[in-house]
């Protein structure tokens, strides 16, 4: 299923999760443990930032927890966006809301502080990758949602090697925050639940970390317990 078929088909919200049309799920509620963490990443500097991909609004939500200057929001799902209005997101002071799908904003975009990347079923990922270094501030942090698949974590930011050399030959560097998932959870009394996507095998989480200056990176833990 392409992108352009995805944003007209209905998707179904529940409690715990959103699912597509053919009931694979796009986004669960078991992620907030990890958006929390991603969300304090992206506003160390409370700057401007860019989230691709609203969803749930889980990382959105954490984003605004963390006070930042201007925090804009592309998403192009009409159902997503109807339910962003009802939820109060459009009315929001520091929040701007592009309606559509990324490619349309791409060449337009100001820099930002922190962006996060979590669309699905996007076959265009590479065209957004080759233009991070050119939407980041000198020390903007790029960061997206590391898929947990066949019961590991991907150590490059994504599967394809093309889109991790493109950013490496950006001048960017790499580094990850290592998350024990048990601990977290332990630490939090939360409830963790591992179901439907995530491997039950898998307690860590490895939260990509892309910057334009190398000192950045010293700001972040190795290991988050």
């Amino acid at each position: 299923m392409t992108e352009k078929n995805y944003i007209y088909e209905n998707i179904e919200f529940h409690k715990e999760k959103i699912l597509s049309e053919d009931k694979n799920p796009i986004m669960m509620s078991w992620e907030k443990i990890i958006m929390d963490v991603s969300a304090k990443t992206l506003c160390v500097n409370r700057g401007d930032i860019l989230n691709v991909g609203f969803g749930m609004g889980i990382i959105d939500t954490f984003i605004q927890e963390n006070q930042p200057h201007t925090h804009w929001i592309i998403e192009p799902h009409p159902q997503i966006l109807n339910k962003m209005k009802k939820e109060g997101w459009y009315d929001k002071k520091n929040v701007k809301i592009l309606e559509g799908t990324w490619q349309q904003y791409l060449h337009s975009l100001p820099l930002f502080d922190g962006i996060y990347f979590d669309t699905w079923r996007d076959n265009h990922i590479m065209d957004f990758i080759n233009r991070i270094s050119y939407l980041l501030k000198s020390d903007g942090i790029f960061s997206y949602f590391n898929s947990p698949k066949c019961g590991h974590v991907n150590l490059y930011p994504f599967t394809d090697i093309h889109e991790y050399t493109s950013l490496i030959k950006q001048n960017l560097y790499y580094d990850y925050i290592i998350m024990d998932i048990e601990d977290i959870n332990k630490n939090n009394q939360t409830i963790y639940k591992n179901e439907d996507y995530f491997p039950k095998e898998q307690s860590f989480y490895y939260l990509p970390i892309w910057v334009k200056n190398k000192e950045t990176l010293k700001k972040f833990p190795r290991i988050l317990k």
